[in-house]
This record gives structure tokens, sequence and C-alpha cells, in this order.
């Protein structure tokens, strides 16, 4: 019966142990989204307030659609990126190595490559 009680106390206080970094991390997280939501719109009011598609219209290299849309899938390309850079020390923080070498590992490959 001791054996079953010191099992539930130390993973009680392994777990609250964790709490701490889990909301930490948590809030990095919901600051990422935060933040990458705020750079995809703030790309798109950029582009528009350019006028880029005036631009590409005027000189016929695309429709003015085409330049809308291609803003809207760099926006959510950019904000997925930022997710990511923030997703990283999420990882770091909740102990998850694993996911932190696989996040940064394109990084690193792209900066050995000649």
């Amino acid at each position: 019966m001791n054996i079953v009680v010191d099992i539930f106390r130390s993973f009680y206080l392994s777990a609250v142990n964790y709490l701490p970094s889990f909301f930490y991390g948590f809030l990095i997280l919901v600051v990422g989204f935060l933040l990458a939501g705020l750079a995809k719109e703030l790309f798109i009011g950029l582009v528009k307030f350019f006028k880029v598609s005036f631009f590409f219209k005027a000189t016929n290299i695309a429709k003015e659609k085409e330049v809308t849309i291609w803003a809207d899938v760099l926006g959510e390309l950019l904000k997925w990126v930022v997710v990511i850079l923030f997703l990283v020390p999420t990882m770091q923080l909740w102990g998850l190595s694993g996911m932190t070498t696989i996040l940064t590992a394109s990084r690193r490959s792209r900066s050995e490559s000649p």
C-alpha cells in the first residue's frame, strides 16, 4: 500500500512542478498566434496600401484578383512562419527537445549548404 501512495505522490509532485512550464509555454504560444495574425493583417494591409495590384495590372504582369490571392497566400505563409518561431521556445520550455530538433533542422541544413 505504501508503494502505491509513493507512486501517486511522485506523480502529483511531478505534475505540480511541470505546471508553471506548461502555462508559460502556453502563454508564449498564445502571444505567437496573436502576433502571427497581426503580421498577416499588416502584410495584407501594406500590399493594399502600396497598391501592388495596380502596379502589376498596369504592367500586365498579373490581374488584380491574382495579386490579391497571392497577397493572402503570402500573408498566411508569414503567419505560420511566425507561429513556428514562437513554437520553438515553447517546445524547449515544455521539454520536447525532439520536436525542437525537428523544427530547427531545416534552418541548420540551409545554413550549412554552400
